[in-house]
């Protein structure tokens, strides 16, 4: 793959723009993640949007991650972008009416931020774009860890300063279960976070899914369980069936 952005799924043709027309600027909302599989919180993070909400909505694998690595008996990528496009069908059937599904090259936040706003800038005839990506509390607190912006990177805030106001992009961070409001407040009052707080919008999701994760998902396909109803759509576990993923881990 030559270049860092490839589409590989859209609801029509001239996604990220809507059928009915851009707004400038296009507000999109981005969900990056490792996708291994997809499950129910991942639904439920794309669903919960702003009102209105955002006119596109794009699902991120990167093919390069910082901290994870392919391991036997789990998806390939082309295996989870198969996925992918069941939750972005899911997605549709749900009112979500204009999904994209995508991978890039890139395995850090800004670099993502920067590679996505241009390309989907380049398919938006040139219009502006904002980006919100969603994410869960842990991804939130990674996100500000400043082991991820080490030499010869740069450092932490010119990162962010590139991410937030150069790129203009945003968080929405969804809550979890056993992570009280006095914790959050706390976290996003440190030195090296509270500065960039306006950025960052924290939304509830459904008790359901609050702490569902993939891991408990191939945890549970491991054990030879085929209970993985509340875990991930119906389209999802038949692949996950079909193929075989996780038995060996």
């Amino acid at each position: 793959m030559s270049s860092p952005f490839h589409l590989t799924y859209a609801s029509h043709p001239s996604f990220p723009v809507p059928r009915a027309g851009s707004t400038n600027p296009l507000h999109i909302s981005i969900l990056d993640s490792s996708f291994n599989p997809p499950h129910l919180a991942h639904l439920s993070l794309a669903l919960s949007t702003p009102n209105p909400p955002p006119p596109a909505t794009l699902l991120v694998l990167s093919t390069k991650n910082v901290d994870k690595v392919q391991k036997a008996g789990e998806p390939t990528p082309e295996d989870r972008l198969e996925m992918m496009e069941a939750m972005a069908e899911e997605l549709e059937s749900r009112g979500v009416v204009n999904v994209g599904v995508a991978r890039i090259n890139e395995p850090t936040f800004v670099g993502k931020s920067e590679v996505l706003k241009l390309a989907l800038e380049e398919r938006a005839g040139g219009a502006s774009v904002q980006l919100s990506f969603l994410l869960g509390w842990d991804t939130l607190i990674r996100f500000f860890d400043e082991k991820y912006y080490q030499p010869p990177a740069p450092s932490m805030k010119s990162a962010l300063s590139t991410f937030f106001i150069k790129d203009g992009s945003r968080l929405a961070c969804a809550r979890r279960g056993d992570v009280s409001l006095e914790e959050e407040e706390r976290f996003l009052a440190k030195e090296g976070v509270k500065e960039w707080r306006r950025h960052v919008k924290m939304f509830d999701v459904g008790q359901e899914v609050r702490g569902l994760s993939s891991t408990e998902v191939r945890k549970r396909v491991a054990r030879g369980g085929d209970q993985l109803n509340g875990l991930v759509l119906e389209s999802v576990k038949r692949i996950i069936d079909q193929k075989g993923f996780y038995r060996e881990l």
